[in-house]
């Protein structure tokens, strides 16, 4: 009786706990979607050309894309051993991960750097401008601090640090975007160009980076200053194992980076600027239906991993059960809610952009089918079952690639929103039938106590 009422008040504390930080990243994470939709529409009306504001889309999606790559998984494969090291108490082999992390991305910088610069001395040689050339040189030289900054979002993620964590990316960011793309309007007189719109872009990622990487040393140092050695060393946790770890994450990232990234890109290369930018527009809108999900998911994650280093069976299927409720239920609200109004929202970008409703309809209705799944990314990343994510993710993107290559042509930015709600289900399902097969865990709403 004893134990079943310790375990009763666990998972209370469990939930409560749960739900504070929910409500945190909650708050932030409305704010910051709020501030990118700000943003854009701001953006969108001060370079005034649907064309120019394509090329923006176009570089800034190459921008991050490049970045995430960099990165090689490093900052999700860092938050799993950091958080399992975090709930072992051992300070000192965290703060040696987080070094083996940063020099492990160092790395990849200068690759991006010199990939840059060479692409800058070959179109030297291009007798024509290229206006995607440009945009090449500027996004690879400016997408190393992408990489570091979604590694003290992960770590900052790991360490439960929620506010660090989101408000400097998903607020600070466009904010601080946003007042520079104002003053240089008011200064200048003159629109935007969308070269000019992707380097302020840049300038913002570089100053929420180095605000956030100070105040996180900050608070590690504190940590290490009190902390004493473990009575055992984590094997399964040293830097060493960093690398390895993340190997079939990195491999999995360029399928999903591909399904990602590849709308704007591939629409800007076969459809134009304007087309792209109009559904650059519709995607940015399309994100507002993924904040449940990347709320949970934000909570979630550190909690299963920490879940599965102590060997609590229950704690993660209730983990799992309470993550697809909680990111279903308000992703039908916000998709209903998106369908309904989605000529008029776009529209706040300028009238041009209304024509991309049907994009953000089949976008919203992407979303809600793949939450529909629930949690699996998270319980595949977390219980240590990275290396099955690869085959499912390369094998999507491939087909994420025929279907643009085949549907751009013929129906546009339509076409795109097709083949990504496709591939976004396709994988989902996939996983989910993993988790249910190999874990023994209903993922979905469904799941009960049978499944216990």
């Amino acid at each position: 009786m004893g134990l079943r009422q310790s375990l009763a008040e666990r998972l209370e504390s469990s939930l409560g706990l749960f739900l504070k930080r929910s409500a945190v990243v909650a708050l932030i994470r409305v704010t910051g979607l709020v501030s990118v939709f700000a943003l854009q529409i701001l953006l969108a009306r001060l370079i005034g050309d649907t064309g120019e504001y394509g090329k923006y889309a176009w570089g800034q999606s190459l921008m991050f894309m490049a970045g995430t790559i960099a990165a090689m998984g490093i900052p999700i494969a860092t938050s799993r051993f950091v958080a399992s090291l975090s709930a072992r108490h051992d300070e000192f082999m965290v703060a040696n991960v987080v070094i083996r992390a940063r020099k492990i991305l160092s790395r990849s910088a200068v690759v991006l750097i010199s990939l840059s610069l060479g692409i800058f001395v070959a179109s030297s040689y291009v007798v024509a401008n290229n206006s995607y050339l440009d945009l090449s040189v500027v996004a690879l030289l400016l997408a190393p601090g992408v990489s570091l900054l979604l590694l003290y979002q992960h770590l900052c993620r790991a360490r439960q640090w929620l506010i660090l964590a989101f408000l400097p990316l998903q607020v600070v960011r466009p904010m601080f975007t946003a007042l520079l793309a104002t003053a240089l309007w008011w200064i200048g007189g003159l629109y935007l160009s969308g070269m000019m719109t992707l380097f302020l872009v840049g300038l913002s990622v570089i100053f929420v980076l180095i605000g956030q990487m100070t105040i996180f040393h900050r608070r590690q140092d504190q940590l290490l200053a009190v902390a004493t050695e473990p009575r055992r060393q984590s094997l399964e946790f040293r830097p060493e194992q960093l690398l390895p770890t993340a190997r079939p994450i990195f491999l999995a990232r360029i399928g999903s980076l591909t399904i990602e990234y590849s709308n704007v890109l591939l629409v800007g290369f076969l459809a134009g600027p304007a087309t792209a930018g109009a559904y650059f527009a519709a995607e940015r809108l399309a994100q507002l239906s993924s904040i449940p999900v990347s709320i949970v998911s934000s909570v979630n994650q550190p909690e299963m991993a920490a879940a599965v280093a102590r060997g609590h069976r229950k704690l993660l299927h209730d983990l799992t059960r309470q993550a697809a409720h909680t990111g279903l239920w308000p992703t039908l609200v916000i998709t209903l809610t998106l369908a309904i109004f989605a000529g008029s929202l776009l529209s706040l970008f300028g009238h041009e952009f209304a024509s991309a409703s049907p994009v953000l309809i089949i976008l919203v209705f992407g979303v809600l089918a793949k939450t529909a799944a629930g949690p699996v990314d998270d319980l595949v990343l977390m219980t240590g079952n990275q290396h099955f994510l690869p085959r499912v993710m390369m094998f999507t993107a491939l087909l994420h690639l025929l279907g643009l290559s085949l549907l751009v042509p013929a129906l546009g930015a339509v076409g795109a929103a097709i083949t990504s709600a496709f591939s976004g289900l396709l994988s989902a399902i996939w996983l989910m039938r993993f988790v249910r097969r190999e874990l023994a865990i209903n993922p979905t709403i469904l799941a009960g106590s049978a499944d216990q």
